[in-house]
């Protein structure tokens, strides 16, 4: 006689497999049971036992490398925020040395202008005589007399400083000594 459902049997026992290992996989799957151990003794499903416990262990290890990464970043903004500071004290030091240069420069060539000016009076005066000489830059103050003295030729000035009052003269060799004793040093 023939079967009115010959296949059913095994119809009914593929659905049962099927079945209890979907539950057996969502049960797993949702923590509800550890079916770890029993597949890592199942040769075809140890593999993948194994693949799983080490994409968690990489994934531990990711975690903490980007943990450190993130530390890493968090130093390295705190020393371009600190370098950045020195930056912007160095361009404030800078910015006053460049101004304090230009001062000096300026002051160099303000001396340099007021040299070439008592260079060119004491080329006018050693042209006189000393009498005559004498005449004028006792009217003078004893600063500019010094510095016409000091810029004239050495004999020259002794002929003049010998034309004038004794007082005076030793006034403006004071004068002179000191200036020469600045310029040395």
């Amino acid at each position: 006689m023939a079967q009115p459902f010959p296949v059913s049997w095994k119809l009914f026992v593929v659905c049962l497999i099927v079945i209890v290992g979907g539950g057996i996989l969502a049960a797993s799957t949702t923590g509800w049971i550890d079916i770890k151990d029993w597949a890592a003794k199942i040769p075809v499903l140890d593999r993948w036992v194994e693949n799983e416990a080490a994409d968690k262990s990489e994934s531990v290890s990711l975690a903490e490398e980007n943990k450190l990464l993130k530390s890493r970043i968090a130093e390295l903004e705190r020393e371009l925020k600190k370098l950045k500071e020195r930056e912007a004290a160095l361009v404030e030091i800078k910015k006053d040395l460049e101004k304090t240069v230009a001062l000096k420069e300026e002051k160099v060539a303000q001396d340099q202008a007021e040299k070439e000016g008592y260079r060119a009076l004491a080329a006018y005066y050693a042209g006189m005589k000393p009498d005559t000489a004498v005449a004028i830059l006792n009217n003078l103050d004893s600063e500019a007399v010094a510095e016409i003295l000091y810029a004239m030729d050495k004999e020259q000035a002794g002929e003049i400083l010998a034309a004038m009052d004794p007082a005076r003269a030793a006034e403006l060799l004071e004068v002179i000594a000191s200036r020469s004793t600045q310029a040395g040093t």
